[in-house]
């Protein structure tokens, strides 16, 4: 007589209602919408759901939701299409689904603390080397934090990446107290005693943090005419009107006491072959007015020098007549890449009666390291700079993400930050990421000039003068305890697999 077949299935109803919450929590960290307290949550959440699967399909609703939730995240933000915009998401899910993997297939060899450091450190590493591909470093998990001032001072020390790790480790270090009451106490410790540390950190450096003796004024010129939109097409403007444009806001920025005026990315488009007469414009203005003008604008091929292709660029106008170029570095993929000359990472720096001033272009500051130096050609005077200035051109979608995160870039080098952008927020911040001007286009208007006083007390940070080594050594934290789990199981090997079958079949046989 044939018995019963019993199927049994390794997952309960507490690991669905996990992974329900860690969905919405994962859906407003970053991407469309950001609410800082989330980024601790999704991630234990996750860890939770990835522990309690006993089984390859097990795993799969979580696989499932991260690549799910990253497409709801930047699904149109991204603004390459709403198909590309998907692939890339599902593509980029990658990074977010496979520390979960490496954590599920190794925790259990590792001894309890030890074990903490698997998903923090393959997430991390996996973060900093996805910062090097086409879409930077969006989404990288320190900015979920923006506006947590005090914990963002932390980057200073550790950059951003150091800031991620210690987010993450948050989630495995509340499982392994949570499943080992009696020996989990001695990594909670440690866990708390290095947020504490963070936290205490960030409340001295901001409460210690005195005005400065010294400020410049500044102007944000935000311009209407370089393009102007007509049935969702852009327009170029003549040059007659450009030359117009150049002198009036100048103009203005000067009556409201400016002694520098920094313009949107692509704020104008000059023929190459009136580009000197441009410049000397402009340098005439700066010399009778003594002004710093920082132009960004864009220069047509019309001479076949640059093989049809656009450059877009920054000059620096000083006004004892010398004059700094910069072209920019990081082109934005499908918009920027195939048609425009690609600059060569020579980032200008120049010392000024009005601070040490350096600048880079829009989707420069994305990329991380490249503005502490990994990657850059940085003159010495760049330790010194008082003000970075990243004209930019952003689209609405990803305005404040793109803004919030370039705010990261000041306290992670110690210098001031002043971010002119078309169709996006334009903001100014110190070197403790202090907001001190925050302009919208949608409010503002597409002509508009802004003046703030920026302090000039630029000061390098720890990240900064050693940004490069730690950078590296966050791209291969990840590989420690990988390698520990790997080669050198310290636990006894578990006697059923670490992946178990889907079903498993009891035969009862009377």
């Amino acid at each position: 007589m044939c018995g019963q077949t019993e199927l049994k299935h390794g997952l309960s109803k507490a690991a669905w209602v996990v992974l329900a919450v860690g969905l919405i929590a994962f859906l407003f960290s970053s991407g469309r919408w950001n609410i800082f307290i989330t980024a601790w949550i999704w991630p234990a959440a996750f860890l939770y759901f990835s522990r309690s699967a006993d089984s390859v399909r097990d795993f799969l609703p979580l696989a499932a939701a991260i690549a799910a939730g990253n497409a709801v995240r930047w699904l149109n933000v991204l603004d390459a299409g709403g198909v590309i915009d998907a692939v890339l998401s599902l593509i980029w899910s990658v990074c977010w689904i496979l520390p979960f993997v490496v954590d599920r297939l190794l925790y259990k060899r590792l001894p309890g603390w030890l074990s903490t450091l698997l998903l923090p450190g393959v997430f991390v590493s996996l973060e900093f080397l996805r910062h090097f591909t086409l879409v930077g470093s969006y989404g990288v998990t320190a900015y979920t934090q923006t506006g947590i001032l005090p914990l963002v001072q932390s980057v200073s020390l550790i950059g951003s990446f150091g800031l991620s790790f210690l987010i993450l480790w948050f989630a495995p270090v509340l499982l392994h107290v949570c499943g080992n009451k009696r020996k989990g106490w001695g990594a909670a410790a440690v866990y708390g005693g290095v947020l504490l540390t963070v936290l205490v950190f960030g409340f001295i450096r901001l409460n210690t943090a005195q005005g400065a003796a010294e400020t410049v004024r500044v102007a944000s010129v935000v311009g209407p005419y370089y393009r102007k939109f007509s049935d969702a097409t852009y327009e170029t403007i003549s040059y007659e009107e450009s030359v117009a444009y150049l002198l009036s806001e100048a103009d203005r920025a000067a009556s409201d006491g400016a002694e520098i005026a920094c313009w949107n990315e692509e704020a104008f488009s000059i023929p190459d072959t009136k580009e000197a007469d441009f410049l000397e414009t402009a340098a005439e203005f700066a010399e009778e007015n003594r002004m710093v003008l920082i132009l960004a604008y864009e220069t047509e091929d019309t001479d076949g020098s640059e093989a049809g292709l656009t450059v877009n660029k920054l000059v620096i106008l000083q006004p004892d007549g010398s004059r700094t170029d910069y072209v920019k570095t990081h082109l934005v993929p499908v918009i920027e890449e195939p048609y425009y000359v690609k600059g060569t990472g020579a980032v200008p720096t120049v010392r000024t009666d009005r601070g040490v001033l350096s600048a880079v272009i829009c989707f420069d500051d994305s990329y991380v390291s490249f503005n502490h130096g990994f990657g850059a050609e940085m003159s010495g005077d760049f330790s010194d700079t008082d003000i970075l200035f990243v004209p930019s051109w952003d689209w609405r979608s990803v305005a404040k993400a793109h803004t919030k995160s370039s705010e990261f870039r000041a306290v992670e080098n110690g210098y001031a930050l002043v971010k002119p952008t078309y169709d996006g927020l334009s903001a100014a911040v110190d070197r403790w990421g202090r907001e001190l001007m925050l302009s919208s286009t949608d409010e503002s208007g597409f002509d508009s000039v802004r003046c703030v006083d920026i302090p000039l007390e630029g000061k390098q940070t720890f990240y900064g003068r050693h940004g490069t080594v730690l950078d590296l050594f966050f791209a291969g934290i990840g590989a420690v305890p990988v390698c520990a789990g790997l080669f050198f199981p310290v636990r006894r090997p578990v006697r059923q697999p670490v992946w178990q079958p889907v079903w498993r079949k009891e035969d009862e046989r009377d």
